[in-house]
């Protein structure tokens, strides 16, 4: 319920900018177990879930749950195609969704 009412509110924000026939790309930086990516799965969207390195390992269950992923040390580029993504998602910087 709490990615979903999040997912609204991401949509609401883009839906001027989203047209019907394009995909958007995101990244979770901090994707623990994928639930902000299972909450897209209506939305015409490409999630990678990024695992930092320093953190738990979760790839497991993201991969568990049919999902794409990656564990990655922040320091480092990230080397992934698309070259762009419409939103960085980090659960620190999620106040203005509450």
């Amino acid at each position: 319920e709490t990615w979903r009412n999040r997912v609204d509110a991401y949509w609401d924000l883009l839906s001027p900018a989203i047209q019907s026939d394009t995909m958007r790309n995101i990244m979770d930086m901090k994707a623990n177990m994928g639930s902000f990516a299972t909450a897209l799965n209506d939305k015409d969207v490409w999630v990678m879930n990024g695992v930092p390195e320093d953190g738990s390992n979760t790839l497991k269950l993201i991969y568990d749950r049919g999902l794409m992923g990656a564990v990655h040390s922040w320091c480092e580029a990230f080397s992934t195609y698309p070259r762009t993504y419409d939103l960085f998602m980090n659960v620190l910087n999620m106040d203005p969704f509450k």
